[in-house]
């Protein structure tokens, strides 16, 4: 085996299993294309006061799947900071099947298994995957600054298949936290905290995070769902969803969720406050089964035509327009005292800067009600500076559709909502998400 220094460097699959990288120590990844020649299963285990560190060399590595499985979980990789990497299947092997099964029976595609006990993920770019899981494990762990996009599969006929992100964490387990991610262009769901009925999805935090398009489905086939966190984050045209059981002890709060109808929240002992939820559709915003204990709803924002509780519209469809329902929903609930109602779209702009963790700068989300070609976004409180180079990218297709400049010292950043590009997912003949004029996202970076 080779020695692993910089002129007898290992393969890959040499360094995730080798016996000599002990608690404490950098693997460091040569720039390049690593591309996986079969499944594989990692062994990597340090300690919980010293992680083992994988990062780049110098240029940013890209791990090719290449058709295969990479289980980070499975074979005990544990304790380990992974941060700078480029996680993806090239493959140009077709996204359609007629056939359903998790992953597609007759697809390829590579799938991504992080590991899941005592991690810190940071800086990932995961994209073109069948699915990502982040599984059940003792140790908690944290996924921030990274964007995971154009995952799954198309079933002809149906809805597809994979997932952003699968994930499941016991009430035993510590704090699995997700902090400062894009989430976007999945065929099945953007997160799936789902399993069987014995399945458990506890002990999360959601913050400052960007979802495009899709559902996050909390608790789907009966898993128990406890202590969720949901603070700061925003959304396009995508739902989230505790059904079934519903959710225990989770709140929701100071979030900005745009024009996506259907909500479910079948919470108890949840808190809901300061969020913002813009629908005008005539689809109801809001669904519940019905008011539960010890919920406190309240300084939120509707925007929308009406809320559905145990399937009754409160509103009329035949009247869009009109505005009684909101009190019957205060009525019937107990929720949403000081709340607010509208049923017209906002007026002026809304803009999200979420700072990362270098290279990234920040994430960056408008909302253009004013529906400008361009925005000058505030940055003044990120530390960038004059001397330096930086890349903006479009969160909607961040591999070819960027700009670099050299910052001014404005404390501004001018976004662009014209010629935007959409990515077309490796093996697929049309973008998974919709672009609009009236929503955008960006991820900024350093380059030197």
């Amino acid at each position: 085996m080779a020695q692993g220094t910089i002129y007898d460097p290992m393969t890959l699959t040499e360094a995730l299993s080798s016996d000599r990288i002990q608690s404490g120590h950098t693997v460091y990844l040569k720039a390049g294309t690593y591309a996986l020649a079969d499944a594989y299963t990692s062994t990597l285990a340090g300690g919980t006061g010293e992680l083992i560190t994988i990062r780049p060399h110098t240029t940013e590595p890209i791990i090719n799947l290449n058709e295969h499985r990479l289980d980070l979980f499975g074979g005990g990789m544990s304790y380990v900071a992974m941060r700078d990497l480029v996680l993806c299947d090239l493959s140009t092997e077709t996204r359609e099947t007629e056939l359903e099964g998790v992953p597609a029976p007759d697809l390829s595609r590579g799938w991504l298994d992080l590991p899941a006990d005592g991690v810190t993920l940071h800086n990932l770019r995961i994209h073109d995957t069948s699915g990502v899981g982040w599984w059940n494990a003792a140790g908690g762990g944290t996924l921030d600054s990274s964007d995971i996009y154009n995952i799954g599969w198309h079933v002809s006929g149906q809805p597809g298949g994979g997932h952003c992100l699968y994930t499941q964490n016991d009430a035993a387990s510590q704090t699995k936290t997700i902090r400062n991610c894009i989430f976007g262009g999945s065929y099945g769901f953007v997160l799936a905290p789902k399993g069987s009925a014995a399945a458990e999805v506890c002990n999360y935090v959601f913050e400052n995070c960007i979802f495009l398009g899709g559902d996050q489905r909390f608790g789907q086939d009966g898993a128990n769902v406890d202590n969720i966190i949901i603070r700061n984050c925003v959304s396009w045209a995508s739902r989230f969803h505790f059904s079934g059981p519903g959710g225990t002890s989770v709140t929701i709060e100071d979030n900005y969720f745009g024009t996506t109808p259907r909500h479910q929240w079948d919470l108890t002992e949840s808190t809901v406050q300061r969020n913002v939820l813009v629908c005008p559709e005539v689809d109801p915003i809001l669904i519940i089964d019905g008011p539960r204990g010890n919920n406190d709803w309240d300084n939120n924002t509707y925007i929308t035509n009406g809320f559905r509780i145990n399937g009754t519209f409160l509103t009329e469809q035949t009247d869009p327009r009109t505005d009684g329902d909101f009190d019957d929903w205060k009525t019937a609930t107990g929720y949403d005292a000081n709340s607010t109602h509208a049923i017209t779209l906002p007026i002026a702009n809304v803009q999200y800067v979420f700072p990362c963790i270098a290279p990234r700068v920040a994430h960056i989300a408008v909302f253009n009600w004013e529906e400008l070609e361009t925005v000058d976004v505030d940055v003044s409180a990120l530390e960038m500076t004059t001397d330096g180079n930086y890349r903006l990218r479009n969160a909607y297709d961040p591999l070819t559709d960027y700009d670099d400049f050299a910052y001014d010292g404005s404390g501004t950043v001018t976004v662009s909502f014209v010629g935007r590009g959409n990515a077309v997912p490796l093996g697929a003949v049309e973008p998974i998400l919709t672009l609009d004029a009236r929503f955008g996202a960006w991820i900024l970076e350093k380059l030197d």
